[in-house]
């Protein structure tokens, strides 16, 4: 049996506590936004921006159970998926429900993406 050394270990617990989803590019490059999932505590998905460098993370979504963001055409906007699909300001303000009552199915089929009009 192989030891491993412990900082590894330690390094593998975090990661298997936290998984980061969807991630999507700011329209600039400057900025990603991600879901990020925490098993330990069963709080489900937050959404997340930070610098393209990985610094300044920001959670921008204080209720739990939130994925699959996605930018608007012009950076000020954010998507993503609840219980339904929201919609809020890049820096976590103003959250508009766009849809009302999806049932699980549509739900998880759902992947919203927001496209300039042509």
């Amino acid at each position: 049996m192989t030891s491993v050394p412990y900082p590894f270990r330690s390094q593998m617990a975090k990661v298997q506590l936290r998984a980061s989803v969807n991630r999507s590019w700011s329209p600039n490059g400057k900025k990603i936004a991600f879901s990020l999932f925490v098993r330990r505590n069963k709080t489900g998905g937050q959404i997340f921006t930070m610098n393209a460098d990985g610094s300044n993370q920001k959670n921008l979504t204080k209720q739990t159970h939130s994925s699959s963001p996605a930018w608007s055409p012009d950076g000020k906007k954010i998507v993503f998926l609840r219980d339904d699909i929201y919609v809020m300001k890049s820096d976590g303000t103003k959250v508009k429900r766009l849809t009302n009552n999806l049932n699980p199915g549509e739900l998880v089929l759902a992947a919203p993406d927001w496209q300039p009009l042509p």
